[in-house]
């Protein structure tokens, strides 16, 4: 259905006010859940000062040797561990962590929640066939893939500008608390910032634009939703076995996301969840890159044709 020639400007007054809140909602989530996070990574770097001062309480003998004990941690090789707990909260590690997160946690699964109720919303509100007729429902599902591009985008400018401010607050609040802060020195990272923020936004943007077809093929916003939420587990559980004998795990989406963070993230233990020994081995890191586009051209393709092809009342 083509319908009658619209703006882009149109279209998006058009859209459910649901449709638009999602693009301003979305930085406000992840501001809370990126403080949840900061104080989770504050905590854990903080619990290394607390072991040392546990020491000293179970060895009162010991409490001279603090600065003793301090120097241990920041100079032997058996304890990097305890260091990058620390290190992990310094500023230059901000957009690394943050995104990280983003990109390892909730951000997956929420693009996808995101894209299929976008989607899916134009059917069970049953105002579908009202925008095919006046809009064109290709044109309309196009733009919605345009909008879940955005909400990308949006998060990952939000991620960069709350890295920007706390990464400096978060190092200042443990120095004030953390001998052993201050006593390590700032990391170099060999890190890309730009190639990090385009993992993120083609990570996120592919998997909205999965929840919005399984949502447009389904007609219904809640088959999306379940599909994007339980499709992490079904690859590991039932999908990886399958094409492991064939090395092709790299291929699917989860193992695609947990290789391009083991590539061009710095790995902190226990600030998220990638171990770089599991991730799907490939022979060349590039071809990474070239799944994640193949996979979020495919899927923005499909949901357009099958649009084009989708015969509504």
């Amino acid at each position: 259905m083509k319908g009658v020639n619209v703006t882009f400007r149109e279209l998006w007054q058009s859209e459910s006010p649901l449709g638009r809140a999602g693009l301003l909602v979305a930085p406000l989530v992840l501001l809370v859940l990126v403080l949840l996070a900061e104080w989770r990574t504050y905590a854990f770097a903080l619990h290394q000062d607390q072991a040392i001062n546990l020491f000293q309480r179970i060895f009162p003998e010991q409490l001279s040797q603090r600065e003793a004990l301090l120097a241990f941690v920041r100079d032997y090789p058996g304890a990097a561990v305890y260091r990058e707990a620390v290190l992990a909260l310094h500023p230059h590690n901000a957009l690394n962590r943050i995104l990280a997160m983003v990109i390892t946690g909730f951000g997956p699964l929420g693009a996808a929640l995101w894209g299929a109720l976008l989607v899916g919303m134009d059917f069970g509100l049953g105002t579908a066939g009202v925008r095919a007729v006046h809009l064109g429902w290709r044109r309309v599902v196009a733009v919605k893939a345009g909008w879940i591009a955005a909400f990308a985008v949006l998060v990952a400018t939000t991620a960069v500008l709350a890295a920007a401010v706390a990464g400096p607050v978060s190092w200042a609040l443990l120095l004030r608390h953390s001998d052993l802060a201050g006593r390590l020195e700032p990391p170099v990272l060999e890190t890309v910032t730009s190639v990090q923020v385009l993992v993120a936004v083609l990570v996120l943007t592919g998997w909205g634009l999965l929840g919005a077809t399984v949502a447009l093929v389904a007609r219904s916003a809640l088959a999306g939703m379940v599909f994007g939420a339980l499709l992490p587990y079904a690859e590991v559980v039932f999908l990886r076995p399958l094409v492991k004998p064939l090395g092709l795990a790299w291929l699917l989406p989860w193992g695609l996301r947990e290789g391009l963070v083991a590539d061009h993230f710095a790995h902190f233990p226990g600030i998220f969840g990638v171990d770089p020994r599991m991730v799907p081995p490939v022979s060349d890191p590039g071809w990474r890159w070239l799944a994640l586009g193949a996979w979020t051209v495919v899927l923005a393709c499909v949901s357009v044709w099958w649009a084009g092809r989708q015969e509504l009342p």
